[in-house]
């Protein structure tokens, strides 16, 4: 299974902080985060974090990053037509 959060995570000191925290509470889930690369203000500029294991609690994970002041959500799955 594989999550993706959309994430405010503005530097590479916040996304350690983040997979390190992550990586030790949910130790059977591999943890990625792709930084956002754009300079624009959050929801333009955004960052997305990788989820990927066999269960994942996704707004457990959402709690645990707002309870760091980050500001997280499920990417929708859309299909373009």
């Amino acid at each position: 299974m594989i999550e993706v959060l959309v994430t405010d995570i503005k530097d590479s000191v916040t996304s350690h902080k983040v997979m390190n925290m992550l990586s030790y509470k949910y130790q059977k889930l591999r943890i990625n985060v792709d930084l956002d690369e754009t300079g624009k203000p959050f929801p333009c500029g955004q960052s997305i974090l990788r989820l990927e294991g066999e269960n994942i609690n996704a707004q457990a994970i959402i709690s645990d990053l707002e309870g760091l002041g980050i500001i997280a959500y499920i990417l929708e799955d859309k299909v373009c037509k």
